[in-house]
């Protein structure tokens, strides 16, 4: 994250706009790789992150009751960030199987995309009163590896091309 550009991000063209921002994160404020996007997300008119770091991450289902206040505190003109933990590992513990065998993080990951369908249904039925905008989209894919938890980061020497395969879904 050494060369991240501070410059013009979707924050201040939002705000250039008129647009009120918010930015509620269920992942970490400091760390790092979470520091210099903490960085970003506090240029927001509104921000609030659930975790300092990393280890105490909750289930994402939290944000959507930060969307639904900041809709009540402004219900026009927003642009609402919501900045999940979703499949990072510990795939188990994202679920809430906290003592998971290794061998089953791969059945716990396929929970983990469940869980987003429903997040993004719950989403849509907060917003569902308005005319909205949402889209989805992952900042990383995982690599798979042979050991538990058998997908993660790929960043350094565990890049590939599964790495910067990401899902993106407009509604």
């Amino acid at each position: 994250i050494d060369n991240l550009d501070y410059g013009l991000n979707v924050i201040d063209l939002a705000k250039e706009s008129g647009i009120k921002t918010h930015w509620y994160s269920n992942q970490a404020r400091v760390g790092e790789y979470d520091t210099p996007i903490t960085r970003l997300a506090m240029r927001a008119d509104e921000y609030y992150f659930h975790n300092l770091d990393y280890s105490l991450a909750r289930n994402d289902f939290v944000l959507i009751d930060d969307l639904s206040e900041g809709l009540k505190q402004q219900p026009k003109g927003n642009l609402f960030i919501l900045h999940m933990i979703g499949s990072h590992s510990d795939f188990c513990y994202r679920i809430g199987f906290f003592n998971a065998d290794p061998e089953l993080q791969s059945e716990c990951y396929d929970k983990t995309m469940l869980e987003l369908i429903s997040f993004i249904n719950q989403v849509r039925n907060v917003v569902s009163h308005d005319k909205y905008k949402i889209i989805y989209v992952s900042d990383h894919g995982l690599t798979s590896m042979d050991e538990a938890p058998f997908l993660t980061h790929g960043v350094g020497t565990m890049f590939s091309f599964d790495a910067v395969n990401t899902p993106l879904i407009f509604m």
